[in-house]
């Protein structure tokens, strides 16, 4: 499996197969490390400079176009170098309007995952996150590499909202259960939750 977190500030990735045989024990747990999307994407597209497709900065040279993830944005906006452009450059949408933050913001967030699959097929995911966008809504989705063009669902399977099912009902037991905090334990931007996901 392979996961996508896009956050309101930052987009983090973290790749695992998942494999377990039937067997009597008890399934072992996988532990993950989240990282940039920015660093994902450079990687497995061989981008010559390391780049974030999805985040913009100013820059008055460049024509209209299209980003290396298939972004059009407007003249005078190209996607962000994470490693040339300086951390403190402030960060625009496609569009050329101002996210509120910048690059070093955007880098910022770190997390972790740890994935156990359960006896019904599924996979619980336990996730926390330091350094998010404080008040910020966050959402994950799985990506789906498979499919042209790449396909996105809720990790989830159902895109439930903190705890919520589709209905408003409240969710089934593993469902993610915390809103988004602007701290916890003293880190700015930390949340956990756990979140079950169907194979």
């Amino acid at each position: 499996m392979r996961f996508t977190k896009s956050l309101c500030v930052a987009s983090l990735t973290v790749a695992a197969t998942a494999a377990h045989a039937a067997t009597d024990a008890a399934p072992v747990p996988t532990h993950l490390k989240f990282e940039t999307h920015a660093a994902f994407f450079s990687a497995e597209t061989k981008q010559p400079k390391p780049i974030d497709p999805q985040v913009f900065v100013s820059d008055a040279g460049v024509a209209e176009g299209t980003g290396p993830q298939g972004i059009k944005h407007v003249a005078g906006f190209r996607p962000a170098l994470i490693e040339a452009d300086a951390k403190s450059t402030p960060l625009f949408n496609a569009q050329g309007t101002p996210l509120g933050f910048t690059l070093a913001e955007w880098l910022a967030p770190t997390g972790q995952a740890t994935m156990t699959q359960t006896a019904a097929g599924g996979v619980v995911i336990k996730l926390s996150f330091e350094h998010l966008r404080p008040s910020a809504t966050s959402s994950l989705f799985e990506n789906h590499f498979d499919q042209k063009p790449v396909g996105f669902t809720p990790l989830d399977g159902a895109g439930c909202n903190w705890g919520k099912s589709p209905g408003g009902q409240p969710a089934p037991a593993g469902w993610a259960r915390e809103r988004t905090r602007s701290d916890r334990g003293g880190i700015t931007g930390a949340v956990a939750t756990p979140i079950l996901a169907p194979i």
